[in-house]
C-alpha cells in the first residue's frame, strides 16, 4: 500500500494514496516488530525489551492514544494562541516549555495512566490535571525535568516531584489509573 503525507502540520499524519479511509491500526506493526527485535537478544535486555513490549501492547488501545494525541494537539494550540484564561497577561510558551509537556506526557502515557488535560499557566509553563468525583490531582511540567504534582481526595492533599519512572502511588491513586 503506497502513503502519502496528508499533513505538514506535526504531528504528521499518513493516508493511503487512494484517500480511501483505512481500518489498519498501524501501531500494532510496531508493536510486533519491537517485539521480533526481542529474540536473540541477552536475558537482560529481554526483560527490558519484554516490559517494554508490554508497555507498547497498552498503548495500542486507541482511546488512550487518541486522548494523549488530543493533549499533544492542544500544546500545539497553546503555542500559537495562549488561552487567556484569566485576567492577568498570559504568556505564550517558549520552545523549551513546549518540550517539557511533551515529554512530560509520552512519559505519563508510557506510565498507561488516564490521559489529562493540557492547562497554560500565566508564565508559559504548561501542566496538566485530572478531576473526576472528589478528586483533583495536577502536574507542572517544568523545563528542568522535575514535574512538580498535587493530589487531593477531599481534604487529603498530597505533593511531590517526578522526573520519570514510576509514578508516585499516591498521584496514580488518584488519577484513577
Amino acid at each position: 500500500m503506497n502513503l502519502t503525507l496528508a499533513s505538514t502540520a506535526s504531528p504528521k499524519y499518513f493516508m493511503p494514496v487512494s484517500g480511501v479511509a483505512s481500518t489498519v491500526d498501524y501501531r500494532g506493526g510496531l508493536v510486533r516488530e519491537l517485539a521480533q527485535r526481542v529474540q536473540g537478544v541477552s536475558k537482560h535486555h529481554r526483560n527490558v525489551f519484554s516490559k517494554m513490549s508490554w508497555q507498547l501492547d497498552q498503548l495500542g488501545s486507541s482511546a488512550l492514544m487518541d486522548a494523549y494525541a488530543a493533549q499533544l494537539d492542544e500544546i500545539e494550540r497553546l503555542r500559537a494562541v495562549p488561552a487567556n484564561w484569566s485576567t492577568l497577561p498570559v504568556a505564550a510558551p517558549n520552545a523549551e516549555q513546549l518540550a517539557s509537556a511533551q515529554r512530560g506526557l509520552l512519559m505519563l502515557l508510557l506510565e498507561g495512566v488516564p490521559a489529562p488535560k493540557v492547562m497554560l499557566m500565566n508564565d508559559g509553563t504548561l501542566a496538566a490535571f485530572w478531576r473526576h468525583s472528589d478528586m483533583y490531582a495536577s502536574i507542572d511540567f517544568d523545563t528542568d525535568g522535575e514535574f512538580p504534582w498535587s493530589a487531593a481526595r477531599e481534604l487529603d492533599v498530597t505533593s511531590g516531584s517526578w522526573s520519570g519512572g514510576t509514578l508516585p502511588p499516591q498521584l496514580r491513586d488518584v488519577i484513577g489509573a
